[in-house]
C-alpha cells in the first residue's frame, strides 16, 4: 500500500511543482508545500479556516478539505484543548480542490461545521484540533492556535463596529428615548397580540407608544389594538399605500424616535428598542435597521433568500455604519442605503423633514435620500428582528415583477434580462415548468427517503437538465393552483401558432441560479433529506420559477410597455397585492 501511495503523491507533487512555478491557485501551493515538508501519509488535507490567531466570539467555524488515498474518509472530529466539541460534516463541494487535483475524480472532499463556544471562557488562547479518520483505520491531525473571547449571547462579533459592547452589561434606561411604533395592519390574525405584547414589555426606553394604521381589517384588529393601549387610525382600503399609511402614523406620533414595523415581525429581545437607539447614538446615525432572523416555521425558500440577502448586505460579518456610497453602481448603493421597514428606527425630527414617498421600496428611497444629504445609517447584525412568511408561488410571481420594475426605475444600472416577444416567453415559462415537474417526479421515484444530502444532491445533478418542448398542457403538481392556472392562461392568451417557439433560456438560467443557492443551503445545513424536506425543496423550486417568471415579465414590460387590452390586464394583475 505504501509504494502505491508514494507513487500517487509523487505524481501529484510533480503537478503541484508545475502549478507553483506557474503561480497557480493557492490550493496547489498548499499541496506543494505540505508534500515537500511531510513524510508519506495516506491523507491530503488543508484546514482553511480558522486562520491562526484569529479572535472568535460565541461561534467557531471550521472548514477545509481532506482526502484519503488508501480508503474512504469516515469521520472528522473537532476538539478544543483536547476536548471533543463535535463531528464536522464531510462531503461538501470543493471544485477548487478538484481543479487543482483532477486525479481525485470528485469535488465532494470538503468539510465544514459551526460550533458554539463556551461562554464561561474569558479571552485566552487555545488550540483546536481537527482529526480525520478513514475506513482503513488511518488518521491525521491538524492543529492550530486561535483566540477565544467571552461574548454576550446572541451578539455577533464584527471587525470594526461592535455596538453590543455598549449594551451587553447595561440595564439602565436611556434618557430622551421614547419611541412611537407605527404598524400598518390588515387582518394580521393571531400574530398581532404577540407583537403588541412584546412591544409593551420592552426595557430600557422611557416610553413606548404604539400606533396602528388599519386599512379595513375584518378581524378584531382594531378592538384588540385599543385593548393594548394603542392609538388606532382607520383608513379605507383604497387609501392605503406603503408610504401614506406610515406617514399618517408618524403624524400622530409623540416619541423622540419612530420605529416602523410590519404586522408579521417581532422584536428579537426585550432590549430590542434600546439596542437600536444605543447603536444610533454611538455611531451618530439617524436611522437603524436590524437584520432579519426567520421564524421557526420558515419555509426553505424564504430561509435561503433571507440568508442570501444578509450576505448581499454584508451583514454576515457584523454590524455596519454606512453613509454616502463610494461608487454609484447598483449593488454598492443598495448595500449602503438599504433601510428595511420590517423594522426601521429613525429620529422623529429627521423623519419629519424627509417622510416616505412612492408605494414600493419606500424604505430604500428614504435611505438613498438620507445618505445623499450626508446622514449616516446603521445596519445591525448583532440585533435581530424576527420575521418570515410562507407565501405561495403566485405571490412570488408578483413580488418578482414589482421589485424588478421598482429597482429598474430607481437604478439606471439595475440588471434587466434580455427578452423576446411575449408569446415565446409565455410558452417558454410553461415548458420550463413542465420540465421541472418531470425532473422532480423522476427524482421522487428514484430516491428512497430519508437519504443522505450528498445522495440527494447527486440525484439532482443527474436529473436536472433535459429537453423543454413547448406544450399548452400542464401537469398537476405540488404547487399552488393559482400559479398553475396563471401559467396555463398566460400560454393560452399569448399563443402564436404560426411560430409556436418556446423561449425558455432566460427563465431556465434564472431558476437554475436560484436552485443552486437552495442546493448550497441544503448542503451546508442538512445531513439527511426526508420526505418533508423534499416537499419543501419542491415548493422552493416552483417558488423560484414563479419569482423568475415575475422578473422576466417585468423585464419585458420595461422594454415593451403594454399596448393592448390583454397585455394591460396582465400588467395590472402582476402589479396588484404586493
Amino acid at each position: 500500500m505504501l509504494p502505491m501511495i508514494n507513487d500517487i503523491k509523487q505524481k501529484i507533487l510533480r503537478m503541484a511543482e508545475f502549478w507553483q512555478t506557474e503561480g497557480a491557485v493557492s490550493v496547489a501551493g498548499r499541496i506543494y508545500r505540505r508534500l515537500r515538508s511531510n513524510p508519506p501519509s495516506p491523507f491530503l488535507y488543508s484546514l482553511d479556516y480558522p486562520t491562526p490567531d484569529k479572535l472568535h466570539e460565541l461561534e467557531l467555524e471550521i472548514y477545509g478539505w481532506a482526502v484519503s488515498l488508501s480508503a474512504r474518509v469516515e469521520r472528522i472530529e473537532a476538539f478544543i484543548d483536547d476536548k471533543l466539541i463535535g463531528d464536522i460534516k464531510y462531503g461538501l463541494e470543493r471544485p477548487d480542490v478538484l481543479d487543482a487535483l483532477p486525479e481525485l475524480g470528485s469535488s465532494q472532499v470538503g468539510f465544514g461545521g459551526t460550533f458554539l463556544l463556551d461562554e464561561k471562557r474569558d479571552s485566552e488562547e487555545c488550540q483546536i484540533l481537527v482529526r480525520v479518520r478513514d475506513t482503513a483505520g488511518n488518521r491525521a491531525e491538524i492543529r492550530r492556535r486561535i483566540k477565544v473571547a467571552h461574548m454576550h449571547r446572541h451578539k455577533i462579533s464584527v471587525p470594526t463596529f461592535d455596538f453590543s459592547s455598549a449594551w451587553s452589561n447595561d440595564c439602565s434606561t436611556l434618557e430622551r428615548s421614547s419611541v412611537s411604533v407605527v404598524i400598518p395592519t390588515l387582518n394580521p390574525g393571531d400574530e398581532l397580540p404577540t407583537l403588541l405584547s412584546s412591544l409593551k414589555s420592552q426595557e430600557g426606553c422611557e416610553n413606548v407608544e404604539i400606533i396602528v394604521v388599519d386599512s379595513g381589517s375584518r378581524d378584531d384588529t382594531v378592538e384588540l389594538s385599543r385593548a393594548y393601549g394603542a392609538k388606532v387610525i382607520e383608513i379605507a382600503p383604497k387609501d392605503f399605500s406603503h408610504s401614506a399609511a406610515r406617514n399618517l402614523g408618524a403624524d400622530a406620533a409623540t416619541g423622540d424616535y419612530l420605529l416602523f414595523m410590519t404586522q408579521d415581525a417581532l422584536p428579537g429581545s426585550r432590549r430590542f428598542l434600546y439596542e437600536m437607539i444605543q447603536a444610533a447614538r454611538t455611531s451618530g446615525a439617524v436611522a437603524v435597521s436590524p437584520a432579519e432572523s426567520p421564524r421557526e416555521d420558515v419555509d426553505l425558500f424564504y430561509c435561503v433568500n433571507s440568508h442570501n440577502h444578509i450576505r448581499f448586505l454584508k451583514l454576515d460579518g457584523g454590524d455596519r455604519v454606512t453613509g454616502a456610497p463610494p461608487s454609484s453602481d447598483y449593488e454598492t448603493v443598495r448595500r449602503h442605503c438599504q433601510l428595511n421597514n420590517v423594522a426601521c428606527l429613525i429620529e422623529r425630527g429627521v423623519f419629519t423633514q424627509y417622510r416616505f414617498r412612492s408605494d414600493y421600496a419606500e424604505d430604500l428611497d428614504l435611505g438613498l435620500r438620507l445618505t445623499a444629504d450626508g446622514h449616516k445609517l446603521v445596519l445591525l447584525s448583532s440585533t435581530r428582528v424576527i420575521h418570515s412568511h410562507n407565501r405561495p408561488a403566485y405571490y412570488h410571481l408578483r413580488r418578482g415583477f414589482v421589485e424588478t420594475v421598482s429597482m429598474a426605475k430607481t437604478f439606471t444600472d439595475f440588471p434587466i434580462l434580455p427578452t423576446t416577444d411575449l408569446p415565446a416567453l409565455s410558452q417558454g415559462m410553461l415548458s420550463s415548468y413542465q420540465n421541472l415537474s418531470r425532473a422532480l417526479n423522476s427524482l421522487e421515484s428514484e430516491l428512497q427517503f430519508p437519504c443522505s444530502t450528498i445522495q440527494f444532491l447527486a440525484a439532482i445533478e443527474k436529473r436536472w437538465n433535459g429537453p423543454t418542448p413547448a406544450t399548452n398542457t400542464i401537469e398537476t403538481f405540488d404547487v399552488d393552483d393559482r400559479y398553475r392556472e396563471f401559467l396555463t392562461r398566460l400560454a393560452a392568451d399569448f399563443s402564436a401558432p404560426e411560430k409556436d417557439v418556446a423561449d425558455d433560456k432566460a427563465i431556465t438560467a434564472t431558476v437554475n441560479d436560484m436552485v443552486w443557492r437552495i442546493k448550497n443551503h441544503l448542503n451546508s445545513v442538512y445531513e439527511i433529506v426526508d420526505q418533508a424536506l423534499f416537499t419543501e425543496f419542491k415548493q422552493a423550486v416552483f417558488k423560484s420559477h414563479a419569482m423568475a417568471a415575475g422578473v422576466i415579465l417585468a423585464s419585458y414590460f420595461l422594454s415593451s410597455p403594454a399596448n393592448d387590452d390583454a397585455t394591460a390586464r396582465l400588467e395590472l394583475e402582476l402589479r396588484q397585492g404586493v
